[in-house]
């Protein structure tokens, strides 16, 4: 599948106009936009939060990024935080406690019945992209990240290859074969105490490559309704 290039040379740019986009839709008013590090909003995450509560860590949010492994592709999708356990209260900071309200607990409910099928299939039908899923972990008190697994749907079974295996505690999501045995294998790692004691980002999206007006194709529309409005009902 070929990598189409979108019409923005950096994510404040692409953020800002899918943003502005995203707002004459009935269906995104609730939305804020927010940089993870305000003071380089060229190159930052960009998150579109369904409540204007800072921090969001405990939200499903819509995420713009640059590709951490190929700063030449723009990242965009679906994204979800596990917090640190509750027996680091007063070690950490309470909003990075994993509580109950958490979008994670209903994220892997609704992998497990196959409810994110839906959204999956969207976005690889409508973008003609490959989809790929990142997930990492970080240890309570890491400054650097200790695993990492990157996996992609390119076909409408929605069969996972492996990109990037895990070498470290998320190794066993290197077997995941879709995102049902993805969310069964979180699960099991959820019985260990070390992976509740750390952070879990998850990433659902597709590449773009920067552009700009005279060599892209994808504007904040195409990004909007092909890429992030299909995970809408899951934003939470």
């Amino acid at each position: 599948m070929p990598v189409p290039t979108a019409i923005f040379e950096d994510n404040d740019r692409a953020a800002h106009a899918i943003y502005r986009y995203a707002c004459t839709q009935a269906s995104a008013k609730r939305f804020s936009l927010r940089p993870y590090q305000y003071q380089n909003p060229k190159e930052t995450a960009w998150w579109i939060i369904p409540s204007d509560k800072w921090p969001a860590y405990r939200f499903s949010k819509l995420f713009i990024d640059r590709y951490e492994l190929d700063p030449d592709y723009l990242f965009a999708g679906f994204y979800v935080e596990k917090g640190l356990d509750d027996e680091l209260e007063g070690l950490v900071k309470s909003t990075q406690i994993l509580r109950p309200n958490w979008y994670w607990h209903n994220f892997l409910d609704e992998a497990e019945k196959g409810k994110l099928d839906k959204p999956l299939q969207e976005m690889l039908e409508e973008s003609g992209c490959p989809v790929f899923g990142w997930i990492d972990f970080t240890g309570a008190f890491g400054l650097q990240r200790d695993d990492l697994v990157e996996l992609s749907i390119r076909s409408p079974d929605l069969r996972f290859e492996v990109v990037s295996k895990g070498n470290n505690i998320l190794s066993p999501l290197n077997l995941s074969t879709d995102m049902r045995d993805l969310a069964n294998r979180l699960r099991t790692l959820e019985k260990q105490k070390e992976f509740c004691r750390g952070w879990v980002n998850l990433l659902i999206g597709i590449r773009l490559r920067y552009g700009n007006d005279e060599e892209g194709t994808w504007s904040a529309s195409d990004i909007w309704s092909k890429v992030l409005q299909p995970w809408l009902d899951w934003v939470h």
